[in-house]
């Protein structure tokens, strides 16, 4: 299983236990985002294209995943 498919379950795990909860998956949704962007990051960088498109202003590699 890869890094992102292990986050996945993990978020999908928590955004389903407070459905009740008003907020509850946005609060999950924001978690699991904040919790796959190291991932997303790390993985953009071993894009063969990552060092020219971080070449441009503003963006970084977030956005460029």
């Amino acid at each position: 299983m890869g890094v992102g498919q292990g986050l996945m379950s993990a978020w999908l795990g928590r955004a389903s236990p407070g459905a009740a909860r008003p907020g509850a998956f946005l609060d999950a949704a924001c978690q699991g985002a904040d919790d796959l962007t190291p991932a997303a990051e790390a993985t953009f960088k071993e894009h063969a294209d990552s060092e020219i498109l971080l070449s441009f202003p503003g963006l970084g590699a977030l956005l460029g995943a």
